[in-house]
């Protein structure tokens, strides 16, 4: 199985949006109202700086996809930071909307580039009847050459570590799940059920001490699944050594995990029991999944991203 998120990054999404308050001859007291070369419109909402950011080799950014209030997709599922590299284009040249708004942007600025949907677009049925994506980019700082490889590695190497400690923990939570299953499957008496409804109940192993995610936030899971009736494994994120991330609510996952998750803390250690009509049902997901088929999951909620 592969319960990788399908959102699409092809432009990544600040988290974290902040508005500078610092003064600066620039620093406007209003958003400034611009449009790009292609005519998207775009909004100066903080500028703390005179440089322009293409004036450097390299920016460093962060930026949100929001539709009114509600946000669609955030960098933070693919990295802390995103670069983009600087280059010169001729005016013939067809680039994103995103480069055509970096062109008009100085060092530091928080700006919504709007970009409108057509309505022949295919557009997911969460979108409902939005006629425009707002684009939240945060230029957290420009560099030059030399330091965007210190940054660039640091990052990576971030990304390594963290890495590292999930693959180094497969054979762990092979081992383990395996337990549980035989502990299931033999009925146990030590076994301690929470009751999630809809035929859905998990063993809590630990209980985060963070806060419940709330309605379609972003949620990063670690995972090991495993069929009830063969006890095959199937698909777990250790071995990829990062956590699947992906938005509530919105059909990324299997209906049983938008049940439990939202139920569980941040921190929270698990293993789920889904009936096959809140996991795959008849369709199964083949090869490796049959036709009403059970799963067992353990899982861990790592993060509520935003």
């Amino acid at each position: 199985m592969n319960i990788n998120s399908n959102l699409s990054l092809s432009i990544s999404c600040l988290c974290f949006f902040a508005f500078l308050l610092d003064s600066c001859s620039e620093n406007p007291k209003e958003p400034i109202d611009l449009k790009t070369r292609s005519g998207y419109a775009l909004k100066v909402l903080d500028r703390t700086s005179d440089q322009k950011a293409t004036e450097s080799a390299y920016i460093m950014y962060r930026s949100d996809i929001m539709i009114g209030d509600t946000l669609i997709n955030t960098s933070l599922l693919t990295a802390p930071y995103l670069f983009y590299e600087v280059k010169e284009f001729k005016e013939d040249h067809n680039v994103s909307p995103v480069v055509e708004a970096f062109q008009l942007m100085n060092d530091g600025d928080s700006v919504v580039l709007t970009y409108p949907m057509s309505s022949q677009e295919n557009k997911p049925s969460f979108f409902g009847d939005a006629q425009a994506l707002d684009y939240y980019i945060k230029i957290v700082k420009t560099l030059d050459i030399e330091e965007y490889g210190e940054e660039f590695r640091k990052i990576r190497d971030e990304m390594r570590d963290e890495a590292a400690i999930l693959t180094g923990r497969e054979e762990e939570m092979e081992e383990f799940t395996a337990n549980v299953l035989q502990q299931f499957q033999t009925a146990d008496p030590n076994l301690e059920f929470r009751d999630f409804g809809q035929g859905v109940k998990a063993i809590i192993h630990e209980e985060g001490q963070g806060p419940l995610p709330h309605e379609g936030a972003f949620v990063a899971v670690a995972y090991f699944g495993r069929l009830i009736s063969t006890g095959l494994a199937f698909d777990n994120s250790f071995k990829r050594g990062k956590p699947f991330k992906y938005k509530l609510g919105i059909g990324t996952a299997i209906e049983g995990w938008d049940l439990v998750i939202p139920q569980l803390s941040k921190g929270t250690k698990a293993t789920v029991f889904v009936p096959s009509v809140l996991g795959y049902d008849k369709q199964g997901f083949p090869p490796t999944i049959g036709p009403d088929e059970d799963l067992l999951f353990y899982i861990e909620l790592v993060d509520i991203i935003k």
